[in-house]
């Protein structure tokens, strides 16, 4: 086993994948497994975020300490595997582990490196609101969403991270350390992707390990040029998405909101008249702020959908 260094954070090389079976702290991502020697190895901790790749692959994951496990071996969640174009089946009376043999007569063209992200993790308000995520390959924008700042998606993957059309989600990639919020809308379900397009264009990078069955596949996000020059992503490559905390919460706190302003307003109505003669600016002012923040939250409501 090797010890190299990546980004000045040390990384390590495991030569074993095993399937994950309990996934202690997921809540709502994915996680791989290590030693807990591996896990002192890279200096880390558990329920941090790693960089997991296989050559040119790869993909972020929470981590989870097993202490069952060696230092050559790691657990990985069967949607990173196919985020890193591994096998995915590794459940039943069929194999239960993938080898790397330097010969090549083993199960991985690569060893799988591991290193400490600079993807800190979501948000404290993501966890309060036990926030969703789906690990989605890139797509090209559709002829019709070029240089939109805009994001597609299948209706079944919005509706797993839990969002409407017109709302927005929040995309996380390694390759950057900006996180980028756009708007989402659903992807027309009579257009077939991967396009044709895409496959001229950019070819894939792992062509055997993709299964032409797209039900085992990623699922597929589709990203104007602007968004992937953001991100630091390619099409083919695998991005977090989910759905965005500080728009989720907007909306239903502008809800609330507006009622508080309305009782405000309606308050200045039923003050007592010795203390509106005695005080006249404070009806005034309970209309002036009613008056502010019915502005302010209707400012909101008309960003919010942008």
């Amino acid at each position: 086993m090797r010890w190299p260094y990546f980004n000045n954070k040390p990384a390590i090389e495991c030569t074993r994948v095993k399937r994950t079976g309990e996934r202690p702290g997921s809540e709502g991502t994915y996680i791989v497994r290590l030693s807990r020697e591996n896990v002192r190895r890279i200096k880390a901790r558990n329920g941090v975020y790693l960089k997991v790749s296989q050559g040119e692959a790869s993909v972020l994951a929470r981590l989870s300490v097993d202490e069952t496990l060696d230092q050559e071996t790691i657990r990985i969640d069967q949607t990173l595997r196919t985020a890193l174009c591994l096998e995915r089946i590794m459940q039943g009376p069929g194999k239960k582990e993938l080898v790397y043999n330097p010969d090549g007569s083993g199960d991985l063209a690569y060893p799988i490196v591991i290193q400490r992200s600079r993807f800190r993790g979501p948000s404290l308000l993501a966890r309060l609101v036990k926030q969703q995520y789906l690990i989605c390959r890139v797509h090209n924008a559709m002829t019709r969403d070029m240089e939109k700042p805009i994001a597609r998606l299948k209706e079944d993957s919005m509706k797993v991270i839990g969002v409407q059309p017109g709302e927005k989600v929040l995309l996380i990639s390694e390759n950057s350390r900006k996180r980028v919020r756009l708007r989402c809308l659903a992807l027309d379900p009579g257009i077939d992707v991967p396009t044709e397009t895409l496959t001229a264009t950019w070819p894939q990078p792992h062509p055997d390990a993709l299964c032409e069955d797209q039900e085992m596949n990623l699922p597929w996000i589709t990203l104007d040029l602007q968004t992937r020059l953001k991100l630091g992503v390619e099409p083919w490559q695998p991005i977090i998405v989910g759905r965005d905390p500080l728009h989720a919460v907007a909306l239903e706190f502008t809800t609330v909101a507006m009622g508080l302003a309305l009782s405000a307003l309606g308050g200045a109505v039923v003050i007592p008249e010795s203390l509106k003669q005695n005080h006249a600016w404070i009806p005034l002012s309970f209309i002036f702020v009613s008056f502010c923040l019915v502005s302010i939250l209707i400012c909101l409501k008309i960003r919010s959908r942008i």
